[in-house]
């Protein structure tokens, strides 16, 4: 088994022990049917697997408990009781999808498990070529990886009403923006992908900053996490204080320009900005990865997360085919949107100038998983004359379209907008933006404005 597959598996056990431990208390019917065919897991968080998946082999449905104190029968050094404990907060996440979380881990598992037994099959056959026996375990173990992962049980049309009338209202993030959240039937989607797709200079990841800083201000316990692959930090607070000082109330708009020399007026509004948004806004610098994201998520409990951008998330142990890389990025960050149940905006290069009308899987640059995997594509295209140049109107600002690729739960609806390069926002139809109420100052025990001082400016 390779690195990167040993690191899936962790990856991988780890969740599934979490979303079993959500399905005792939530549906311990579901139990049995996904962890019949598991093999025996020896990670820490596989043990934990192992000792539900006994229990259960056993006729037993155990509860928390019994998993706590069994499971830590042979723990010399502690190991899989911080697992346990890990689990144990990862659980709460897992929230009404952990049935589907718990059955495409353990299916995973088995098909890693199956692959390992083939290549030692292989191997053994090699290493004996005049043995019959050795070269039919191979077929065998080629058999079982070719016959897919754990079975499942048939779900019905009871199965499906069920799991509707369970979700009273579809999870969204709203973000405070009309034009958007009526679009979107509420908000940004939990525990799905956004992506936003275009050339370069469009605006991606301004749009995405002013539905990360919009959706902050509309509500006060919103925790994000932004994956800041394209931007330094401070380039990012350059924008968040033009962003932010066009959004709160009482604020002075300003310009990038004032933003990046720094001027009174910027920096008075950094605090105004800082009073409202506080360290509720976590980054995760280069190298970026998946795996760092989603431990930035469980540290902070953010519910909405932007990854700026896709083509620059690193895979460890990544191999030459940078497609089979960038597919698998995104079905493990869509992996993480279902078990954190986070809202997750992607920002991906477009992967031709003319794809506007494209398929949503013809339109990510080096992978058509984003279109696939994503509850909404939207891809931008702005007003430009022949030669390429923005059409700039005599308020300065231009028009950009957001055409809806996708929109998997609801009738796709385009974005029809102006943005204001200086003030790096968009506006609907050119109608003015929505402020937001001020937070008060030190309601999040954060910072004041007596106490926060900016970072220098960019210069």
């Amino acid at each position: 088994m390779t690195a990167t597959n040993m690191d899936d598996l962790g990856f991988d056990e780890a969740a599934l022990a979490a979303a079993l431990l959500d399905l005792l208390d939530r549906d311990e019917q579901a139990v049995p049917g996904i962890v019949a065919n598991l093999p025996r897991l020896t990670t820490p968080a596989g043990i934990i697997v192992n000792v539900i998946r006994e229990a259960v082999a056993s006729g037993q449905t155990p509860t928390r408990v019994d998993v706590w104190n069994e499971s830590q029968v042979d723990d010399p050094v502690g190991e899989i009781r911080a697992a346990l404990v890990e689990a144990m907060g990862d659980k709460v996440a897992t929230g009404r999808r952990s049935a589907d979380v718990a059955r495409r881990a353990a299916g995973r598992i088995v098909a890693r498990h199956h692959e390992v037994a083939l290549a030692d099959a292989l191997a053994a056959a090699a290493a004996a070529p005049g043995d019959a026996d050795r070269w039919s375990d191979a077929v065998a173990a080629r058999a079982r990886l070719e016959a897919g992962s754990t079975p499942r049980k048939l779900q019905t049309a009871m199965d499906a009403l069920d799991r509707w009338a369970k979700n009273e209202t579809t999870p969204v993030v709203p973000t405070g923006f009309a034009w958007l959240d009526r679009a979107t039937d509420g908000g940004l989607p939990a525990g799905g992908l956004t992506a936003l797709v275009a050339p370069p200079g469009v605006g991606k990841s301004a749009l995405a900053l002013q539905w990360a800083v919009g959706a902050m201000l509309a509500d006060a316990d919103l925790r994000v996490v932004w994956a800041a692959g394209e931007m330094t930090l401070a380039g990012i607070g350059r924008r968040l204080v033009t962003v932010g000082s066009g959004l709160v109330e009482g604020c002075d708009p300003i310009t990038m320009t004032e933003a990046g020399k720094g001027t009174p007026r910027a920096r008075a509004a950094g605090r105004r900005v800082a009073e409202a948004i506080g360290d509720r806004l976590a980054f995760v610098e280069p190298p970026i990865t998946v795996a760092a994201i989603d431990a930035a998520v469980v540290e902070t409990g953010a519910r909405l997360v932007v990854v700026d951008y896709l083509q620059l998330v690193a895979v460890p142990d990544g191999g030459r085919d940078r497609t089979a890389d960038l597919d698998r990025t995104v079905g493990q960050i869509r992996d993480m949107a279902i078990r954190r149940e986070a809202a997750i905006v992607v920002v991906s290069s477009l992967a031709k100038a003319t794809a506007a009308a494209a398929h949503a899987g013809q339109l990510g640059r080096g992978t058509a998983e984003i279109g696939f995997a994503a509850e909404l594509v939207y891809s931008g295209e702005r007003e430009e004359t022949a030669d390429g140049r923005p059409v700039v109107g005599p308020d300065g600002t231009v028009n950009v379209t957001w055409r809806c690729a996708k929109a998997r739960n609801g009738e796709p609806r385009d974005l029809r907008l102006r943005f204001d390069g200086a003030a790096q926002t968009y506006a609907d139809d050119g109608q003015e933006i929505t402020y937001f109420p001020t937070v008060p100052p030190g309601a999040l025990g954060i910072v004041t404005l007596d106490t926060w001082t900016p970072p220098e400016a960019v210069q």
